[in-house]
């Protein structure tokens, strides 16, 4: 690929306590084949090595810097690098995940050859037990495009991208002085932000190529076992997105929007029974928002069916959900 003017490229890696993958995660950083590049590598307040490990490649590499901060979370790591970047373009690798080297390479081609603002990659996912499998991919092995509306509503049912902020590549001036991640949401929170560029991008080109290695951590914040409470950011992130009004009429977005928050009402709800503390207040509000919307989503064919099958038990009452979803739906492993 030729572009004139090459336009800088930011890496953002937001890391905290990561000293036995970062260092394999700027690498593959500082290994792709765009040259254009700056590596910035947030460390949100580690107790490990993973902040020396970052300063001593940065010592070695001019395009690699690093910014320590107090820990304060993901997005706040994030939102310091959005505001001290000089790209025209920004991704994101978390500290223990892998960009394979053509990553920004072709989703650069995909916003060139497409007059996109937004390229998404293929993904790997990578279990702890050695194997994988792969995700987005199509047969043709052709750059997908959406437009409008349209790419918000394929992103919400996960057709050719998911709602993280990684395997992405987003035009600054998409959110620039306009969208930051919330740092009152400590997860789910990149799908606001994800959500907010592709509304307000005129074209999305999802490329072929497998550029983005998700290892599965059983020790990240998401897999960790401690007080599931957290994973009620998911249900705050949909929420807000819905109380601040649906960008557009058009009844396939509302629809998708409306699924996606009860998908994830369902999903926070069964976390939030497995800890076996007390989450009532937020138990209720999730039943409460899964009451109000469950109609819609039977109806949506779009709905994924163990989510619909959940709305239409959930007349029933929810001890019947709980039953009929433990036993069938997502039996424990």
């Amino acid at each position: 690929m030729c572009i004139k003017d090459p336009p800088l490229v930011t890496v953002i890696i937001a890391t905290h306590n990561d000293e036995q993958d970062i260092e394999n995660a700027v690498r593959s950083a500082r290994r792709q084949t765009w040259r254009e590049l700056e590596i910035i590598v947030v460390d949100d307040g580690s107790t490990d090595s993973t902040g020396a490990k970052c300063d001593a490649i940065a010592a070695r590499d001019s395009r690699v810097r690093v910014i320590h901060m107090k820990n304060s979370g993901v997005s706040a790591a994030r939102n310091t690098a959005l505001e001290s970047m000089r790209g025209e373009y920004v991704t994101f690798l978390d500290g223990d995940d892998l960009l394979s080297p053509k990553a920004v390479e072709a989703m650069m081609a995909g916003i060139s050859d497409h007059d996109a603002d937004i390229a998404t990659c293929a993904l790997t996912k990578e279990r702890s037990d050695g194997s994988s499998f792969k995700n987005f991919v199509w047969p043709d092995g052709q750059t997908q495009v959406t437009e409008g509306i349209s790419s918000v509503v394929e992103m919400l049912y996960a057709t050719n991208c998911n709602t993280s902020v990684c395997q992405k590549l987003f035009k600054r001036a998409l959110f620039d002085g306009k969208y930051a991640f919330p740092t009152d949401i400590r997860m789910g929170e990149d799908s606001y932000f994800t959500y907010r560029c592709f509304l307000d991008a005129r074209r999305v080109a999802h490329v072929p190529e497998m550029g983005y290695i998700y290892r599965f951590n059983r020790e990240s914040v998401t897999n960790k076992a401690e007080n599931n409470l957290k994973f009620y950011d998911y249900v705050r992130v949909y929420d807000r997105i819905v109380e601040e009004g649906f960008a557009s009429d058009d009844p396939a977005y509302v629809s998708a929007v409306l699924t996606k928050l009860v998908g994830q009402n369902f999903w926070a709800m069964m976390k939030l029974r497995a800890d076996g503390l007390d989450h009532e207040k937020e138990l209720d509000h999730i039943r409460r928002n899964i009451r109000r919307y469950r109609a819609r989503v039977i109806m949506n064919p779009r709905a994924e069916t163990h989510v619909r099958g959940a709305c239409a038990l959930s007349y029933a009452g929810f001890g019947t959900v709980n039953v009929i979803y433990d036993r069938h739906l997502f039996p424990a492993k």
